[in-house]
């Protein structure tokens, strides 16, 4: 059996989608660096990315995610957040949020919020702004406990999409409709292998 994987990213939203990616691939999730971290987003996790970077190199497992947002180039993100890459530190970036990995399980995502498939994109990765079009597919859903979840606090939005992934979100369809996610779970299957 392999060793468990560590996991980080900008929030607690992060957390569970690691722990559904580091299952995906058949690993077990080790430590939760997001969880207990009072300190969010994506800056604060740059800046903790040396830190991640020398546990790897003493043995550690990580899998650390982060959104590309308003960047422009994956691999240029990629290469200045981490110049010289950790075998055992599978950084991923998710294009643009990981929304847009949700919105990829186009059937899972319809289905939990009541709404035709039609209306959730073919190609989650080119929107601009997948957290907000999630939240406008939601306002039409036909489950009143969704519209209101969206229409609601932050938080009220966030624990929607936390069950929904722990619940009903395949990676496995989402791979297909979103590159980013696909390179995630083959390198993220690799690490689990080492």
């Amino acid at each position: 059996m392999s060793s468990p994987i560590d996991y980080a990213g900008e929030g607690v939203t992060d957390a569970i989608l690691a722990r559904r990616l580091i299952a995906a691939v058949g690993a077990i999730p080790g430590t939760d660096y997001v969880t207990a971290h009072r300190v969010r987003g994506k800056d604060a996790l740059d800046r903790r990315l040396p830190g991640f970077a020398v546990a790897a190199r003493h043995g550690r497992k990580l899998l650390v995610l982060r959104d590309l947002d308003a960047e422009t180039c994956p691999p240029a993100l990629l290469q200045r957040l981490m110049a010289a890459p950790v075998t055992r530190l599978c950084l991923r970036i998710a294009v643009r949020t990981a929304e847009a990995w949700l919105m990829a399980d186009r059937s899972g995502i319809a289905g939990a919020l009541g709404v035709a498939i039609s209306t959730i994109p073919r190609d989650p990765e080119a929107d601009p702004t997948p957290k907000q079009r999630l939240r406008r597919i939601a306002e039409g859903a036909r489950n009143r406990s969704v519209r209101a979840a969206f229409a609601g606090s932050d938080q009220q939005a966030q624990a929607w999409v936390a069950d929904f992934i722990q619940t009903r979100w395949s990676p496995e369809r989402g791979r297909a409709l979103a590159p980013s996610l696909d390179k995630a779970l083959l390198r993220l299957a690799a690490l689990a292998r080492s």
